[in-house]
């Protein structure tokens, strides 16, 4: 997560937490919560990133001034060179020549003169410390400006039959990429440098690095190392999903919430502890039609959905996983239980689904986080109104004929899709598919 929406995702837990203070069980929270106004979280992020890439923008400048004219480190390296080859020497040289006898040859009439000499030779060397630091800068910002466009790019909308407008010039989108573009630019024209290449070269590279005289002294110098200190200057991973954890639980109440949906009455749970947010191991909301149990894993930073239709008992299970990483290109997919229909991962920017044992993103273009957490909950209880003679044979998501039924379910094993047929009141075909996992939701 950038360090822009580190700052703003503190923000809103402080304002989660001061409405917390008025509404401490979860009846009252549930209730009031269209007063808890909270703000995307991705809003300020476009802006604050230009904001970035301007800074970077400063530093690649100085290190292009530091590449003109680096430190060195002159190196004293004693040679031995045929006498022909060396312009001078020093006392020093001429005095270790003259006790070297196997060096001297014998001219004519006896005359001793020394074919080889040795001198000292004084080299310039770049690879210095100070350096190599630089150097591990440059590779660092690239890395960071690979992970922002490879973002920019899984936002970009794309051509479809079902909307007549891609993004526009002049959006805070599209000048986050012209400024990442530009730095991206400088970056590989650095990149082009004798400065770059030679010292990339040098071996036993530190993977830390400390201040030293230069680091501190040099101008310069001095002005990549506060930014490489102020730039890793991050809250802990742990605080930061807990953070992330409580901002969703939130938006995942205010959405129950637009639904309809009711806290069930029997539940007397107290969300404020020791002045902190304290989400319930388990929670019950009811509708006309459906309930969802909502289990909550702090640990793991994940909530298990099960939804239940009271007309027939059936049940289906989701997992969604709250992580920090915005593509989840880190993340290792998890080993569940039987019972979990789905596996889901959401982060500020995506919604992701596990699909033969990788992480696919759902939503190929920009979604707000609210608008992700209504895809997942709607996306396991979608109804659609469909003939149970047509579709109990043919799969409605993808047409193919191979169907399986299980519990009540059918399971489609060509695109994975799950679904159930609801029953009128008294067992009758209602002519509804209810499903529990459909595969093309999120697409737009």
């Amino acid at each position: 997560m950038k360090k822009s929406e580190e700052v703003n995702l503190t923000n809103q837990i402080e304002l989660i937490h001061a409405y917390l203070k008025k509404h401490k069980d979860l009846d009252s929270f549930f209730q009031g919560i269209d007063d808890l106004s909270l703000i995307s979280i991705q809003d300020l992020s476009f802006e604050k990133d230009i904001e970035f890439f301007h800074e970077l923008s400063f530093i690649l400048s100085v290190i292009l001034s530091i590449i003109s004219k680096p430190h060195l480190n002159n190196k004293r390296e004693e040679i031995i060179a045929r006498s022909g080859e060396v312009s001078s020497v020093s006392e020093e040289d001429f005095q270790k020549t003259l006790k070297d006898t196997s060096i001297w040859k014998e001219k004519e009439r006896g005359v001793l003169t020394p074919e080889y000499l040795y001198y000292h030779n004084y080299e310039d060397d770049i690879k210095i410390y100070e350096n190599i630091f630089i150097v591990h800068l440059i590779n660092e910002i690239s890395l960071i400006i690979d992970h922002y466009s490879s973002l920019y790019v899984s936002l970009l909308n794309v051509a479809s039959v079902n909307s007549n407008k891609l993004i526009m010039d002049g959006s805070y989108q599209i000048k986050a990429m012209d400024a990442a573009n530009l730095v991206s630019r400088r970056i590989s024209q650095i990149k082009d440098t004798y400065f770059y290449k030679e010292v990339s070269r040098a071996k036993n590279k530190p993977k830390v690095f400390y201040p030293t005289n230069i680091l501190l002294k040099d101008r310069l110098y001095n002005i990549c190392f506060k930014f490489y200190k102020k730039m890793y200057q991050y809250e802990e991973k742990e605080e930061l999903n807990s953070q992330l954890f409580t901002y969703y639980f939130t938006l995942i109440i205010k959405v129950l919430h637009e639904q309809q949906y009711k806290v069930d009455k029997k539940m007397k749970i107290s969300l404020y502890q020791d002045k902190e947010l304290i989400i319930p191991n388990q929670m019950i909301f009811d509708s006309d039609d459906t309930l969802i149990t909502l289990d909550s894993d702090i640990s793991n930073k994940s909530f298990k959905f099960t939804y239940k239709d009271k007309l027939d008992g059936l049940s289906s299970s989701h997992l969604l996983i709250i992580n920090d990483d915005p593509t989840f290109s880190n993340v290792t997919t998890p080993s569940v239980e039987d019972d979990i229909f789905t596996v889901e991962y959401l982060s500020l920017w995506h919604l992701g689904k596990i699909k033969k044992g990788n992480i696919e993103l759902v939503n190929e273009t920009l979604m707000s986080e609210k608008e992700m957490v209504e895809s997942f909950i709607n996306s396991h209880h979608f109804i659609v109104m469909a003939s149970e003679k047509v579709y109990s044979s043919y799969c409605p998501s993808c047409k193919n004929k191979n169907l399986i039924e299980y519990n009540g379910y059918y399971h489609c094993p060509d695109c994975g899709s799950i679904f159930k047929f609801l029953k009128g009141k008294q067992d009758e075909t209602s002519n509804l598919i209810v499903f529990a996992k459909l595969e093309n939701y999120g697409r737009k």
